[in-house]
């Protein structure tokens, strides 16, 4: 799980051991200039770096960054909870890209996303185009209606100060009037 979870992560070639000891041939990794480590964040996963340090005295070994967690699969579910929060131009350009790929992994993997979240994006952004072009009204909009939102806002806040306008012009001549009683 924990190889899955780094290469889900960082992609790379590796070898996966089951538990902690050393049980392979010592020449599998002899000419390796630099191992990275995932092993546990726990007594059995530190006895096997002290052993590998051992076994290979040449060699630069690299624990993988686990950031606090015991794990490689708890860091994966920590950046999964956390989420990545990309903006609407990177899902754009991510949406793009995608249609282009012939290989969707390679591309979860440039923007160092889950394959997963990958599918999930490109569904809600064909979900999203699809409601807006629902949405559409043949022709064109009538001239006296606001295009967008801010438009709106603006045309409102106009009124708005028409209204206050008005109400002072309202006051004066209620004044006015009183004070032509006198």
């Amino acid at each position: 799980i924990d190889y899955l979870s780094i290469k889900s992560m960082d992609g790379g070639v590796g070898i996966a051991l089951l538990g902690n000891q050393l049980l392979f041939d010592p020449g599998l990794l002899a000419h390796c200039r630099r191992l990275v480590t995932a092993l546990d964040n726990d007594q059995g996963g530190i006895s096997a770096v002290v052993d590998l340090t051992q076994r290979y005295p040449d060699t630069e070994l690299v624990p993988y960054p686990l950031d606090g967690h015991k794990d490689a699969n708890e860091v994966l579910q920590a950046r999964k909870k956390k989420g990545r929060r990309l903006s609407v131009p990177d899902k754009l350009e991510i949406y793009r890209a995608f249609q282009r790929s012939d290989n969707k992994s390679e591309l979860a993997r440039q923007w160092g996303i889950d394959r997963s979240y990958l599918y999930q994006l490109v569904k809600d952004m064909e979900e999203s185009l699809t409601g807006l072009l629902a949405a559409r009204q043949v022709g064109r909009p009538p001239a006296d209606r606001p295009e967008s939102v801010q438009e709106a806002w603006q045309e409102l806040q106009a009124l708005r100060e028409q209204i206050n306008q008005l109400g002072q012009e309202r006051d004066q001549a209620t004044c006015r009037a009183e004070f032509l009683g006198l």
